[in-house]
């Protein structure tokens, strides 16, 4: 028996004395044995063994023979049926992220946006912001039910006078409208500003608030000092946090990983201050001249891969124990629980270019706001009519030689386009880092979902922290 057309198709690995398979064709997986997988990592060499009754026996109960993986298998190299599947025309815009303010008040070691200047600098004026908005709400979002607008920067709580008038705009834009649109927001920051004035405006207007915060003190006042003066950053900002927690729970914490991050360390901080919906996020490359500016290497990756398996074990024992506190305090389950859903396949990680934008302060549009600042990726205008220039019409991964032969290309749909960019100089080359990291995340949701039996699953569908639709390990 040829095994070579099933193994094209398979992905096996081992983990913790025990051996995986997943099938990226059906986005199938499970356990198998030492034998089966020896015999699968040998198939197609010169001295490789028959398989044997127990082995075959194994692969048919598996699926992996005339089962569900080999029925709804597809040559992996079909690319022009792929094409069939998506349109490459552009889209409707949804998301937009206003940059609002293109300064910062803090001195970050590792940011990637020039310290928070893209470039250019400066402040969006009340033209540009409500011009942004009459774009999206009047020539872009069309029929949809709800839009998404975004406030960054930089510290976009500088111009946070331009933020309520952006929020009362969009409102009165949205209630005129011939079809329904129901806006809603969030803004991006350091949380120097977060004074009772803000944070009533959160409140009031119910903004997901992202908080970029790097835990302990000498964590934060090492990453995030502040700009033009001496000290750390740490006891201006956490009396503001904690007012914050006190009147809104809609707060999710970015952390950067650095070398010499103390992950574990970062999250007791976070625990003890009530920050309990935060992620991970290596300091990637950077576009814009930076002196001295820090990136991760490859011990940031490595802490934070041995922290995903860390929290894989903490949610299989969450769930075993059917704690949904312990879940939501959890920081990597987020993403192995999408992995656990059973959620349509998708050819693109994120909206970027299609149906989410960014605008810097002159009103130029930008695939994303990493991407903000570099003339190369700049697809028009608020004050022109059409997008255009966009790279990324056509899923990534159609144009990546690196995704092309990946056995992850289907889960992970070639992911962050600006990380590739910033680390090899192209968008059609992967960064070996980023990608060891996602694939690293698959394995996990595998050993995850092998490891939970049906109750467990259904118990995490019941309180929705799971779907039930078709494909069982689809990221996105």
């Amino acid at each position: 028996m040829s095994i070579e057309p099933l193994k094209e198709r398979l992905h096996i690995f081992p983990y913790k004395g025990k051996y995986f398979f997943l099938s990226p064709a059906s986005f199938s997986c499970g356990e198998i044995s030492a034998k089966t997988f020896d015999y699968l990592n040998s198939a197609g060499k010169a001295d490789s063994p028959e398989p044997g009754n127990a082995v075959m026996n194994e692969l048919k109960s598996s699926g992996l023979i005339s089962g569900e993986a080999g029925a709804r298998s597809r040559n992996i190299n079909d690319i022009q049926q792929w094409r069939k599947s998506y349109s490459s025309k552009p889209q409707k815009v949804d998301s937009m992220l206003l940059m609002l303010c293109q300064e910062c008040n803090l001195d970050c070691i590792y940011c990637y946006g020039d310290g928070g200047e893209y470039g250019s600098g400066g402040k969006m004026s009340e033209k540009t912001v409500l011009g942004s908005i009459g774009w999206l709400v009047g020539q872009q979002a069309g029929k949809t039910a709800d839009i998404y607008i975004s406030f960054y920067g930089g510290e976009p709580l500088m111009a946070f006078d331009l933020m309520r008038k952006a929020v009362a705009y969009t409102r009165e834009k949205c209630a005129k409208a011939s079809t329904h649109i129901n806006p809603h927001f969030s803004v991006t920051t350091n949380g120097l500003l977060l004074d009772d004035e803000v944070i009533d405006f959160i409140v009031e207007n119910d903004l997901q608030v992202v908080l970029s915060f790097d835990g302990p003190r000498e964590v934060q006042n090492r990453n995030r000092p502040l700009k033009g003066a001496d000290g750390g950053s740490y006891d201006r900002i956490v009396p503001k946090i904690i007012k914050l927690l006190a009147k809104h729970r809609k707060v999710n914490c970015r952390i950067t990983v650095i070398d010499n991050t103390d992950i574990h360390a970062v999250i007791r901080e976070l625990d003890r201050l009530g920050l309990t919906s935060r992620h991970l996020v290596p300091a990637s490359g950077r576009i814009h001249e930076a002196e001295n500016a820090t990136v991760a290497g490859k011990d940031a990756f490595d802490r934070i891969c041995e922290y995903y398996e860390y929290d894989a074990d903490e949610l299989i024992a969450a769930v075993r124990k059917r704690n949904l506190d312990k879940l939501h305090s959890l920081t990597v389950p987020g993403m192995l629980l999408i992995l656990l859903s059973n959620v349509k396949q998708h050819f693109f990680w994120c909206g970027a270019g299609r149906t989410a934008t960014a605008i810097d302060v002159n009103g130029d549009i930008y695939p994303c706001h990493r991407f903000v600042g570099i003339d190369d990726f700049k697809c028009g205008s608020i004050f022109k009519p059409e997008l255009q220039n966009s790279p990324f019409l056509e899923p990534l991964i159609f144009r990546n030689s690196d995704c092309m032969n990946c056995w992850a290309r289907d889960l992970c749909c070639g992911f962050c386009a600006f990380t590739h960019f910033a680390e090899t100089g192209s968008l059609f080359r992967s960064s070996e880092r980023f990608c060891r990291s996602r694939k690293k995340l698959i394995e996990l949701a595998v050993y995850v979902k092998c490891e939970l039996d049906d109750e467990a699953l259904d118990w995490l569908r019941e309180n929705d922290m799971i779907e039930d639709k078709s494909c069982p390990l689809d990221l996105f």
